[in-house]
């Protein structure tokens, strides 16, 4: 194992250079809440532009919104930014995988199926 200990299972694993988060758990899904809300409500309010939609479709299209964006964005940076576990940045999404990662270790030592099925997720 390397010389910093990490939270990922199985403990054996090796993540040379790894860096612990900078963003607490809470901080995370404050933000992703926020996110999540605001990409919602903007897409509810463009698809409220179509008079034409119920509201179930109104519904259905600002999830798919939120879904598409979450997609695109998650897993672009997961497979964008290889040096994920190593990175020093306090950015978002950096941290965001990281924590992500500790419920699929998978994902912290960028597996190649995990990495491709990633890169396929962000452009289909």
């Amino acid at each position: 194992m390397s010389g910093v200990a990490h939270p990922y299972y199985p403990r054996d694993i090796q993540l040379p250079n790894y860096v612990p988060p900078a963003w607490s758990t809470a901080e995370l899904f404050g933000v992703f809440g926020v996110a999540v809300g605001l990409i919602f409500t903007l897409s509810w309010l463009f698809a409220r532009s179509c008079r034409h939609l119920s509201v179930v479709e109104r519904v259905t299209f600002s999830w798919w919104a939120v879904t598409g964006a979450i997609h695109m964005l998650m897993e672009g940076a997961f497979v964008a930014f290889p040096a994920l576990i190593s990175s020093t940045s306090k950015a978002f999404l950096l941290d965001a995988w990281k924590e992500y990662a500790i419920s699929d270790s998978r994902y912290a030592t960028r597996d190649t199926c995990i990495v491709s099925l990633g890169g396929s997720h962000c452009v289909r």
